[in-house]
Formats: C-alpha cells, sequence, structure tokens
C-alpha cells in the first residue's frame, strides 16, 4: 500500500529524514526532494498552508499519471523556486516537493517531476 512506499531519489542524492534526498549544488545551493502521503484528503488546505513560506502557491498544470490525478504548483520562497505535485487518490493524499536555485530548476524539473511521479506507481 501507499503507506510502505520509499521515497525515490536520483542516484547520487543523499537521503536525509522522512522521504527526503538533498544534493549540494555548489558552495551557496542545494536542491530537495520531499516526498510524503498524509492520511485523508487534504490537498486544498496542505497547498494553501505552502503560502506560509513564500509568495501564493500558483497551479501550473495537471498531469495524469497512472490512476493519479497531480496538480502541479509552482511556488518563490527565497532563493528557491519550488515545486508542489499535489495528488488525492484512496483517501490519501501524496505530495512531492522539488526545491532548486533558480538557475537549475527548469532542468530539474524536466528531469525529476514525471520520474519520479512515475516511480511512486498508481
Amino acid at each position: 500500500g501507499l503507506f510502505s512506499a520509499r521515497g525515490v531519489a536520483p542516484v547520487g542524492w543523499d537521503a536525509g529524514p522522512d522521504g527526503s534526498f538533498i544534493r549540494q549544488d555548489n558552495l551557496l545551493a542545494s536542491s530537495a526532494i520531499l516526498q510524503q502521503v498524509v492520511d485523508g484528503e487534504v490537498a486544498e488546505p496542505l497547498v494553501a498552508q505552502l503560502g506560509a513560506f513564500g509568495d501564493e502557491p500558483e497551479l501550473i498544470d495537471t498531469l495524469t499519471i497512472g490512476t493519479r490525478v497531480w496538480s502541479r504548483y509552482e511556488l518563490t520562497v527565497p532563493g528557491s523556486i519550488i515545486d508542489v505535485y499535489v495528488a488525492e487518490s484512496d483517501g490519501v493524499t501524496v505530495f512531492v516537493v522539488l526545491q532548486h536555485p533558480p538557475a537549475l530548476r527548469r532542468a530539474a524539473v524536466a528531469a525529476l517531476g514525471v520520474p519520479i511521479l512515475e516511480a511512486i506507481g498508481p
């Protein structure tokens, strides 16, 4: 089931606590991936809370991968642009957060976003 799922990360990233992975991009910047499953279908309040970290999250697009429909939000915080993917299914909310320095964001989202969602499964 979903609660037995483990985080998915690219080779070379360091595992952190609770479904997080970190990569040091250079002396001043790092990238992070966070993957979590929350009991209940709580995507809307979860996304609303993200506004406390920076600008109000903006819905960028939706993606259907397997049986899940993922909403992708963008959030700008000092020094980073954060992409948040959220899907509700079977009484749980799954979310994936990708945080990268602005110069690396576009390439990182292209290389990591969909492959991570596909690896999480249906």
